[in-house]
This record gives C-alpha cells, structure tokens and sequence, in this order.
C-alpha cells in the first residue's frame, strides 16, 4: 500500500509540474500573441501617419485659372471645386482639400 501511495504522489507531483510548465508556456505564447499584434496595430498606424505626412507635404498649383467642377483626387480622398479660383494652390490637409489663393508680389 505504502509503495502504490509513494507512486500515486509522484504521479500527482509530475502531473502537477507537467500543468505548471504548460500554463507558464500558454502564458507567454499568449503575451507573444499580444505582442504581435500591438506590434501590427503600431505598424498600420506609422503606415497611416506616414502615408498622411506625404499626402500633405504634395501640392498642385493652377497657375491661370481653376475651374468649377474640376475634380481634385488625393490617393483615396476626392472632391470637385464649387466655384472658379484664380491662381491657386491645392493642398490636402486633414482629409480635406484647401485651396489656397497665390499671390504675386
């Protein structure tokens, strides 16, 4: 009786180290798994801010005269003018198209 209690105890001990190492192992696999996709989320939006950033910093200049209707496209982003501009600059800023008037000096 005494030998089949001592190995019933091991078993259990083993059985219990066993379920520690595989909840310490799920632990870390799931920090892991978080970290990937914190990793994913801060990539799409420095992707975002960079593809904003250069979208901004690009400009058209209409140097005579800019129409009604003229349809402006920024990547995904459009939008038709509603009047006629002298010579202006378009810049996208914000998700909106500014039209800037240029004045000679």
């Amino acid at each position: 009786v005494c030998k089949h209690l001592n190995i019933a105890i091991k078993k259990g001990f083993i059985t219990s180290l066993v379920y520690d190492d595989f909840k310490m192992v799920k632990e870390q696999t799931d920090r892991v798994h978080l970290t990937l996709e914190e990793i994913k989320e801060v990539e799409k939006i420095t992707l975002e801010d960079s593809l904003q950033a250069y979208m901004a910093s690009v400009y058209i200049e209409a140097t005579e005269k800019l129409y009604h209707g003229v349809e402006l496209i920024v990547g995904d982003f459009n939008d038709r003018t509603r009047r006629e501009y002298g010579p202006s600059k378009m810049i996208y800023r914000e998700r909106k198209i500014l039209i800037d008037p240029i004045v000679n000096t």
